[in-house]
């Protein structure tokens, strides 16, 4: 009989609260799950902004290695100095596949802006002096003919001939290296024990270090424009000099795209199929530049009224 009045004092109101619990509890897995998929997408996100985000397909398992045993640039080494120069200059038709990886040991673009100076300046004054010249006519033979342009000194005409040839290269040169420095920062991941995480600085180095190939691009490149210069007068067209040519008119361009590709993969970190898209819309990029200046065989380009005529070829028959 004590226990009745116990009966109903046993609370039953505090499990009310605990009621709901009930069906909150298959709500719980529901409310984990949410957290999770910001963190599964974050995670598939590679660290970075802008474009590299948006295309996670051609990097995304991309793992660059390491360039801890890799050699810096020679330009940067020690050594005499005119050893360390052609050794740069080397690398960039030799090798450029094996010393791509070395734009990542260093930290900077001072050394590659002189060595650009040093190299690139002077090729691209070169280049314009034979297609770009009115006074004068290369060929035969390294025959050199003066012509009957009167209206300026040789020297003047040879001066804004390598004029020209800076401003068209020069212009080459900045197409190429603003659009690889973006996309090479879009696609790529710094490497493993690279001396910057910046990829955009070390895509510039890699540009920088091979700017001298800029001016051996194209027919009117100077490995082209000095053979033309050679050949005789009366060259066959089946010749085995004109399949040279063709030779030394690639050869520069192919170096170029697969020293730049590879530097895209090995030093900016980017994948196998971003390192193509990487090289090769800065090379059309660059060529488009140079077809807005020149124009289809020097003719109806922004720079027309500075080029010298084009020689009418003969007719088939005469």
């Amino acid at each position: 009989m004590p226990n009745a009045p116990n009966t109903p004092n046993v609370p039953k109101a505090p499990n009310a609260p605990n009621a709901p619990n009930a069906p909150n509890t298959p709500n719980v897995p529901a409310r984990s799950a949410r957290p999770e998929e910001p963190a599964n997408g974050s995670a598939r996100l590679r660290p970075g902004a802008g474009w590299r985000n948006t295309h996670p397909p051609m990097g995304e398992e991309h793992r660059p290695e390491s360039v801890a045993d890799e050699e810096p640039v020679p330009w940067e080494g020690e050594g005499f100095v005119l050893g360390r120069f052609f050794r740069t200059l080397g690398d960039g038709v030799l090798r450029p596949r094996v010393s791509a990886a070395r734009f990542a040991t260093g930290a900077g673009t001072g050394r590659a802006w002189l060595f650009a100076l040093l190299t690139f300046v002077p090729l691209a004054a070169l280049q314009g002096i034979i297609p770009f010249t009115h006074t004068l006519r290369f060929g035969d033979v390294f025959g050199v003919v003066r012509t009957e342009d009167a209206t300026i000194t040789v020297g003047m005409d040879v001066a804004r001939a390598m004029g020209i040839g800076l401003l068209v290269n020069g212009a080459m040169l900045i197409g190429l290296a603003a659009s690889y420095a973006s996309l090479a920062r879009a696609y790529g991941t710094p490497p493993p024990d690279a001396a910057t995480d910046d990829v955009r600085d070390i895509g510039m180095r890699a540009v920088l270090y091979r700017a001298w190939l800029v001016p051996m691009h194209t027919f009117s490149g100077l490995p082209a424009s000095l053979l033309v210069w050679a050949f005789p007068k009366d060259l066959d067209p089946g010749s085995p000099l004109v399949f040279l040519l063709l030779v030394a008119t690639a050869a520069p361009v192919l170096a170029h795209f697969v020293g730049l590709r590879h530097a895209a993969q090995r030093a900016c970190g980017c994948s196998p199929g971003a390192s193509f898209a990487v090289a090769i819309v800065p090379f059309v990029l660059a060529h488009v530049v140079s077809f807005v200046l020149l124009g289809d065989g020097m003719n109806d380009g922004l720079l027309e009224g500075w080029l010298p005529p084009v020689p009418e070829l003969p007719d088939a028959g005469g």
